[in-house]
């Protein structure tokens, strides 16, 4: 577990090693869609993915990548060069961000499982 405080609250929180679940989780043959926008964190946990040569679990890899925690464009092409069939969105170019604080009317959520269904 890991602590968090925010000056009123101390919080505990479960946490998993990504790379390490994912190798113990799936092999090859599953169809493994990864969702990641961990504001700055994706840089060390896709370089430990690339080192542990573990890209090719991922078919399609959704990423907001944050300049924060590095360059993106060099992350991007260590990825793809670990695993070159990768499927990679990237959010704001490939695709629309979503999250719990997003709102879609009716015809964006039918674009959204229009979308989801091609990975099917």
């Amino acid at each position: 577990a890991a602590s968090l405080k925010d000056g009123r609250y101390d919080f505990r929180v479960r946490v998993v090693n990504l790379p390490l679940w994912l190798a113990a989780s799936f092999t090859t043959s599953d169809h493994v869609v990864l969702k990641m926008d961990v504001e700055g964190s994706e840089h060390g946990i896709l370089e430990e993915m690339v080192g542990r040569g573990i890209m090719g679990l991922i078919d399609v890899l959704s990423l907001e990548c944050h300049g924060s925690g590095g360059n993106c464009e060099n992350l991007l092409a260590r990825v793809r060069q670990a695993h070159p069939r990768i499927r990679l969105l990237k959010e704001g170019w490939d695709h629309s961000g979503y999250d719990s604080h997003s709102t879609l009317n009716s015809d964006e959520q039918a674009a959204v499982a229009k979308a989801c269904e091609a990975f099917d």
